[in-house]
């Protein structure tokens, strides 16, 4: 289904504020892992044969018994480890240092829990999109700052960033409109559209109160892609109300071939 901005006032309250949904949201996939966590734990401590789908691909052994009968599997368990991933570690592209802290901190979980042959293997990423900046800038207020988040393998901007006409387009129209020397702004876009066009920026709302990641690799090995940031839903809202016709961006990533890691590591067993 196609989003268009304009009618985005009657899909969402504005009024809502950022912070209590995304209080909801998180409590809702936390409560969704805690729930199936424990079932998985209740699953794995009993003695009930393993369902048809799974029994396949598994088979107990008195080792492996033993190994699940000391781990521990919560929604709280696993909550701590999302912290710490997200927010001691934060963003973790790619070929990065926190990368590798990150792998560093998956393989000592898994020797805590009991595996065995934990290690890490190497490899090459051709390539990988590691942001220097992001920053998106109306004319409102003296320069009202709006929170972003750069779309993965995008062009960079010109250093210092672009000061450019910016229209509102409709996800469709990406394809036809004349966009040179313009920053458009628009929800849900097919960046088939955009690969390739001529273009100053792409300012992409999404549908929820904060800006996410979005991954163009595949895109980008098509042709270049315009620079670009995601905003927030109510964002989108507050730049359309004030009738903003301009905006500043700047992007700022370095595209790249790096070393990446996968942690591997054995689980107890036995063959058939």
């Amino acid at each position: 289904m196609l989003m268009r901005l304009t009618d985005l006032r009657t899909q969402v309250n504005p009024s809502n504020s950022s912070g209590r949904s995304k209080s909801i949201a998180i409590d809702s996939v936390l409560d969704s892992v805690s729930a199936i966590s424990c079932c998985i734990g209740a699953f794995l401590n009993s003695n009930r044969p393993l369902p048809k789908a799974l029994s396949q691909y598994c088979c107990r052994s008195e080792k492996g018994e033993k190994l699940l009968e000391g781990m521990s599997i919560s929604g709280e368990a696993i909550y701590s480890d999302v912290r710490f991933l997200c927010d001691a570690i934060g963003n973790r592209n790619v070929g990065t240092r926190r990368e590798v802290e990150a792998a560093g901190y998956v393989a000592d979980k898994f020797k805590e829990h009991g595996l065995e042959g934990v290690s890490m293997e190497e490899f090459d990423q051709p390539l990988s999109c590691q942001p220097r900046e992001a920053s998106l800038r109306v004319p409102s207020q003296g320069g009202r700052v709006i929170d972003c988040y750069p779309l993965g393998f995008c062009r960079s901007t010109p250093e210092g960033g672009i000061t450019s006409d910016l229209v509102v387009v409709d996800p469709i129209e990406l394809k036809t409109e004349d966009l040179k020397g313009k920053i458009a702004l628009s929800a849900h876009p097919n960046y088939e559209y955009v690969v390739g066009k001529e273009m100053d920026g792409l300012v992409v709302a999404d549908m929820t109160p904060w800006p996410t990641y979005h991954n163009l690799y595949q895109l980008a090995k098509k042709g270049p892609i315009p620079p670009g940031v995601s905003i927030s839903l109510q964002d989108a809202y507050t730049i359309i109300g004030l009738r903003m016709t301009s905006a500043y961006l700047n992007v700022q990533q370095d595209i790249k071939e790096v070393k990446a890691h996968n942690v591997v590591a054995t689980i107890p067993g036995r063959t058939r």
